[in-house]
């Protein structure tokens, strides 16, 4: 909790350094959309594959892979544009101040197709502790200094779509991805 009030006092501190300098116009808002996502399916360099046959076969590989430290944590979630299920998987974990509290400002996405393979569709670039992913809306939520992005999944699932929204332009917005709750990963053990 203590890191969602410092990431909501970095937000509104950023807000009001940037008005107060003039550099807030109001002209209108900046959006830039783009589609993230991988066509080749081979492992990466920690042995964490593309593609599974099944959700069990990703966890058995999330407890084989040693990711930067604690391991790898999961969670499975719903977004908006897709029907099926949803994983976040990340190796990079950072401890809550409470006991099981696991997030993540980084993490690959995996959506669950039809024919029960689960295929990774994309991947949410680190951004540093205090931009940590979150879920709101039916969407993966990353807030910055002075940006968001949004991540829903494509239709088909097989796509993740990332939406940056500019503070500027977006303010009401940018408040509230600022105050997205955390996604809290389970360890994969």
């Amino acid at each position: 909790m203590k890191n969602r009030g410092v990431q909501l006092l970095t937000c509104l501190l950023s807000a009001a350094i940037f008005a107060a300098a003039g550099f807030v116009s109001g002209t209108g808002a900046s959006v830039k959309t783009e589609t993230v996502g991988y066509t080749v399916e081979q492992a990466d360099a920690s042995g964490i594959s593309t593609t599974y046959n099944s959700v069990d076969a990703l966890l058995a590989a999330l407890k084989k892979a040693k990711g930067d430290g604690r391991g790898y944590g999961y969670s499975c979630v719903r977004l908006n544009g897709y029907s099926g299920n949803v994983y976040v998987v990340t190796s990079k974990i950072f401890t809550g101040f409470e006991p099981n509290e696991n997030f993540s400002d980084t993490a690959f996405v995996y959506a669950q197709g039809t024919d029960g393979k689960v295929r990774r569709i994309g991947e949410i670039p680190a951004c540093g502790s205090s931009c940590l992913v979150s879920l709101q809306d039916g969407a993966l939520i990353v807030a910055k200094h002075h940006d968001f992005t949004k991540y829903t999944v494509s239709s088909d699932g097989s796509k993740l779509i990332a939406t940056t929204y500019k503070e500027e332009g977006n303010e009401a917005a940018f408040k509230k991805a600022c105050k997205a709750p955390e996604i809290n990963f389970t360890l994969a053990r």
